[in-house]
């Protein structure tokens, strides 16, 4: 039995150092069913070692090895071969192995991988076997979870191990975190659908605040709120200059991002009702993170408070009083753009901040639409327009920006036809550029948001007739040139087809388009194309 296991360790460790670990070992004709050690043996190594792991790479692989020799043993032996046992001891060896596995998260060296991401294209180059080995050590996490409560569910009656498995169910399974992939999003899914009636109870759900509470992270609430949650008439006073530890800052910020995942884990799952109930402890740890925390901590808070808007009502946030502290919270995501911030994080940052605005900005339709409407145009000014003035060149911004100015135009409606003698140079100059096949996502998106600025404006787009029809033609040329082909190349065509129809029909009554069409077409042949789906 020694023998087998040493070549299944073998095998396991070697799925550890790879890129892309296998989600089961192959040592077909070593391995004998009948001599492998039993579940408890190799449970309680896994519970040792998660014990004594000190966060290095080394121990991850460790880790990663022996829970794949525990899959592996578990998958010839049957799911539930702890339970047929009956013994008392292998009851407590599967509650210390869940409760082991619920404690794994990433460590400082993860975040750091995930921070590392410049965004600019090249990330592929750059190694990061941490957040590797924790992605594929959270996959085999929610496997082995998953068939543990679904052979045991009885192990959710302790009222510890429900809030271990939820709170390790948010970490894992967090849409803000690189390692919630697909298929570990929709593990957590399923094992929160299955177990939603332990795990997902108002008093589950209010002991996982309560944890956040607790956190060192948390400690410092801003002074913008008061401890009910509502806004302070106080002025917060001015803290004086400490002296920061770097360590300990950074592990203060993957505590942050733990605590964000739970609160985010209980604001979707918990009743309208119950949030506004816990809004005193939601709120604060939102606050806490935008004020203290870094780019990317900053960027999942505001994915946050975009979720805690769509479940709260906009009377309720009204009395509150918070709608300008979420603001002035908010903004200064906005403001992290290249080339002082990596492109990666300005990506998320702008993204999250955006979107959060965005949000606000529907809450203040109970005042009036207009109001709602001056809080989405300020969205444009300070976030998008200015964006483009100090980090226009850089492509992959550009791409974040103009896609996100989509979202804002098709809420402005035919609102944004004050900004558009700002969103038609947006949206045409990355169609004007000699290389607009370079980066391929920046002229999809610059084709799909002037789509939306000529379905939403159309009463006036008439006065930027030719510039739209211009940047069309001039990347059109340049698509038709280009010896690089496709599923981006074709979408792009097909797109500025798109964008020609609409125009037209925004024309139709003047029927400018179908001289326009016959000055273009005379141009060339290959520019017939272009107009495949005008019908005029």
């Amino acid at each position: 039995m020694h023998t087998y296991m040493e070549t299944i360790q073998r095998a396991a460790d070697d799925a550890a150092r790879s890129v892309a670990p296998p989600e089961s070992l192959d040592v077909s004709g070593v391995v004998d069913v009948g001599e492998l050690a039993d579940l408890p043996a190799v449970a309680k190594e896994i519970i040792e070692l998660q014990k004594a792991a000190d966060g290095t790479l080394e121990a991850c692989r460790q880790l990663l090895a022996k829970l794949y020799v525990y899959e592996y043993v578990r998958s010839l032996q049957g799911a539930d071969a702890d339970a047929d046992s009956g013994t008392k001891a292998a009851t407590e060896c599967t509650e210390e192995l869940v409760a082991s596995l619920c404690a794994i998260r990433p460590t400082v060296d993860v975040w750091e991988e995930v921070e590392g991401d410049d965004g600019d294209g090249f990330n592929e180059v750059k190694p990061t076997p941490n957040l590797t080995i924790f992605t594929a050590t959270v996959s085999l996490c929610l496997t082995i979870l998953d068939g543990q409560l679904t052979a045991s569910p009885d192990l959710l009656s302790s009222a510890s191990l429900r809030a271990a498995v939820a709170a390790a169910l948010a970490v894992y399974g967090d849409p803000s975190a690189v390692w919630a992939t697909s298929a570990n999003a929709a593990a957590v899914e399923r094992i929160r659908s299955a177990n939603s009636v332990s795990l997902m109870t108002t008093e589950t759900l209010t002991d996982l605040l309560l944890s956040v509470r607790r956190m060192s992270a948390f400690q410092r609430p801003p002074g913008t709120v008061t401890a009910m949650g509502r806004r302070a008439v106080r002025v917060p006073r001015v803290q004086k200059d400490v002296d920061v530890d770097i360590e300990s800052e950074r592990r203060r910020g993957v505590e942050m991002g733990e605590g964000l995942a739970i609160v985010r884990f209980v604001v979707t799952g918990m009743e309208p009702s119950a949030v506004q109930q816990n809004w005193h402890l939601i709120v604060p740890a939102i606050l806490t993170a935008l004020d203290d925390g870094d780019i990317l901590t900053k960027a999942h808070a505001c994915d946050v408070l975009t979720c805690l808007l769509g479940v709260v009502d906009t009377a309720f946030l009204s009395r509150t009083g918070l709608a300008a502290v979420f603001e002035e919270a908010v903004t200064p995501c906005l403001h992290f753009l290249p080339p002082l911030t990596p492109v990666g994080q300005a990506r998320k940052s702008f993204t999250a901040g955006v979107n959060a605005l965005v949000a606000l900005g529907g809450t203040k339709g109970a005042g009036g639409d207009e109001e709602m409407y001056k809080a989405l145009d300020k969205v444009l000014r300070e976030g998008v327009f200015r964006a483009v003035t100090y980090a226009g060149e850089n492509v992959r911004m550009m791409e974040v920006v103009v896609d996100l100015a989509a979202g804002v135009v098709r809420k402005l409606g035919m609102r944004s036809v004050r900004h558009l003698k700002n969103l038609v140079p947006l949206c045409t100059k990355p169609l004007l550029s000699p290389f607009v096949t370079a980066y391929l996502p920046l002229a999809v998106c610059a084709t799909t948001t002037l789509q939306e600025v000529v379905r939403n404006c159309w009463p006036r787009v008439e006065d930027y007739n030719a510039v739209v029809l211009e940047a069309a033609v001039f990347c059109w040329v340049r698509v038709q040139q280009s010896e690089d082909e496709g599923e981006e190349m074709e979408r792009l065509r097909h797109e500025l087809r798109v964008l020609m129809a609409l125009l037209a029909g925004a024309n139709r009554e003047s029927g400018w388009m179908k001289q326009a069409r016959q000055k273009v077409e005379q141009r060339g042949q290959g520019l017939a194309g272009l107009f495949a789906d005008v019908s005029v």
